[in-house]
């Protein structure tokens, strides 16, 4: 039945003045889907019952159907849209590399101490001042607000496919400004070469319980794991790593 509108010069058009007769309008309310239908992506679309012939041609594109139109101003309207597809398109990719690349700036721009006596050191770590635990996030809004690394998706499974899951995903909200702030950052190498680096940051629970979150990324700037730690799982850390860098405030 669809076939036979190809034969009119606005295919579109004669489709959509169908779809908005009265018969069909009819058959619409009966389903109750007239007044109802919206576009599930889009809380702010119009329902069916509103739309108009531009309306319509947008979502034959958004579809990746190009009607065959014959009308100057529909053709106009479409090339319109694909270059705003294409805009858009460029938007979603510009912000989540610039996003990554600020990250890795401010990482490398806040100043920090090359640690040369780990023994001095280890025994100073409650030097550092621990930040307020930040709200928690659940794994979407994780995915969505963190554009800072690569490899998120794979994260979240590799933290999945772990015994202790549910007590990893626990600690999403501290990945973030563990990587974008953290207290001491260690790096492991191979051969003279840099292949890890741990990054950890202190955070106060209650007034007596200070968390220290681990969180190890590869050269890449991949996320491979990230945990809740100990202080002495911490010191092991600290003893076996070929660089340390110390953000924590030199007069504190």
């Amino acid at each position: 039945a669809i076939a036979r509108f190809a034969r009119f010069d606005d295919p579109s058009k004669a489709l959509f003045e169908a779809l908005k007769s009265d018969n069909v309008k009819k058959g619409l309310k009966e389903f109750k889907i007239a007044d109802v239908t919206k576009d599930m992506f889009n809380p702010k679309s119009k329902e069916f019952k509103d739309i108009d012939i531009y309306d319509f041609t947008h979502y034959l594109l958004m579809a990746n159907r190009e009607p065959n139109e014959n009308n100057p101003v529909l053709n106009r309207l479409i090339e319109a849209v694909k270059g705003m597809q294409q805009e858009s398109e460029k938007g979603i990719k510009k912000p989540s590399k610039q996003a990554a690349e600020e990250t890795e700036k401010a990482i490398k721009e806040r100043a920090f101490k090359v640690i040369e006596d780990k023994e001095a050191f280890l025994k100073d770590l409650n030097a550092i001042k621990p930040m307020p635990l930040p709200k928690e996030i659940d794994t979407e809004s994780f995915l969505n607000a963190f554009n800072g690394v690569k490899n998120k998706e794979n994260f979240i499974k590799h933290l999945k496919s772990k015994p202790d899951s549910k007590h990893r995903l626990a600690y999403l909200h501290l990945v973030e400004p563990t990587l974008k702030e953290p207290d001491i950052t260690l790096i492991f190498k191979e051969q003279g070469k840099e292949v890890k680096k741990e990054h950890i940051k202190a955070f106060q629970g209650d007034p007596k319980t200070i968390y220290y979150f681990l969180v190890t990324q590869d050269n890449d700037s991949k996320l491979i794991t990230g945990l809740r730690t100990s202080e002495n799982y911490l010191k092991t850390e600290i003893d076996k790593a070929d660089i340390i860098h110390s953000f924590i405030p030199q007069d504190s």
